[in-house]
């Protein structure tokens, strides 16, 4: 079940994993996960409530093993580096400050 502690904690061990080059393993539906998935090739995001889901990556987890560790760990640093983390604030800073004119 999708409960609060298991959205708000899932983000750390997946980003942990990808920093590593590990590929990952997650259920649909946990936060905003979906959407890293789409964007790159990182693991793979299964409905584990859907049995052809669930099939496929049984049938195919040779899928992960032929990820690129570099390239996962080289998106990680991407998008959740402290570097990113401090851009990504400013830009909410300045809108808020803006607005606040």
């Amino acid at each position: 079940k999708n409960s609060k502690a298991r959205i708000a904690g899932c983000p750390i061990k997946f980003t942990e994993s990808l920093s590593l080059g590990v590929p990952v393993i997650c259920n649909k539906f946990i936060g905003d996960l979906d959407t890293y998935f789409n964007e790159s090739r990182i693991g793979i995001n299964i409905d584990i409530e859907n049995k052809i889901d669930v099939t496929k990556l049984l049938n195919d987890f040779n899928y992960l093993d032929n990820l690129s560790r570099d390239n996962i760990k080289a998106y990680a640093k991407r998008k959740f580096s402290i570097e990113n983390a401090n851009e990504q604030y400013k830009v909410i800073y300045k809108k808020f400050i803006w607005k606040s004119f």
